[in-house]
């Protein structure tokens, strides 16, 4: 199974990015599952830009079933505490979080609650093939790779959907994120700009806030992404 640090998950966030369609979006889709080893990869817009409406990509390799927005907003009903899942950053495990209700559907499932700009929400979900066995170790794995998959399918949906609008930044805000993207702290930024730390720390603050990003490396690279600032 691939890592961050292996050629193939580099390959398939590379073919994310550059996918000009959303038919090249599953195709990069259908790679993931091959190499991850995933019975199926499901992206659901839950509230999207006015272009994208609705819109869903699956990918099925096997049998099995991706938790999407449907089962998602069955749960939630069911259980107001899922709510608060789907407001988290983090990734989801559904047989942890629904072990007596969710049942076979949510069985070696995991989703990824994804926020983006101008307050579009989507939920990107995969189900493993792994044996009962195996899957606590793929898991781990999984959900450390998928949350950064995530972020870049989301972000490449809605460049491709016309829902990707870059955000106002001043020039200070853009400077410092140009430098936090060529991997300077923000000591270092301080010095080069000739300004405050705290002052740097504000103008990025306020860049993530604006970006909807939640650390100021994924501000950096969101940045680069929307061309707001040079990679």
């Amino acid at each position: 199974m691939p890592g961050q640090g292996d050629p193939d998950f580099h390959d398939i966030v590379a073919r994310i990015e550059a996918a000009a369609s959303l038919a090249a979006l599953r195709e990069a889709m259908e790679r993931l599952c091959a190499e991850y080893q995933l019975a199926c990869a499901c992206y659901e817009a839950l509230r999207t830009p006015p272009a994208a409406p609705g819109l869903h990509l699956h990918v099925r390799r096997a049998e099995g079933d991706c938790l999407g927005a449907e089962a998602v907003r069955r749960y939630a009903a069911q259980d107001p505490a899922m709510l608060a899942l789907l407001g988290s950053p983090l990734p989801i495990d559904w047989e942890a979080a629904l072990p007596a209700a969710a049942g076979a559907a949510a069985r070696r499932a995991i989703s990824v609650p994804i926020r983006g700009p101008g307050g579009a929400v989507a939920l990107f979900s995969v189900a493993g093939l792994a044996e009962a066995a195996e899957w606590p170790a793929a898991r781990r794995a999984i959900m450390r790779d998928m949350h950064l998959v995530a972020l870049h399918l989301h972000a490449r949906v809605l460049a491709l959907t016309g829902g990707d609008a870059p955000p106002p930044l001043s020039a200070r805000e853009r400077e410092c994120l140009a430098w936090a993207a060529a991997g300077k702290t923000i000591e270092d930024t301080a010095t080069i700009l000739g300004l405050s730390v705290r002052a740097v720390r504000g103008y990025l603050d306020s860049a993530r806030r604006k970006l909807n990003c939640l650390t100021k490396t994924h501000a950096a690279v969101r940045a680069v992404q929307l061309g707001l600032v040079a990679p």
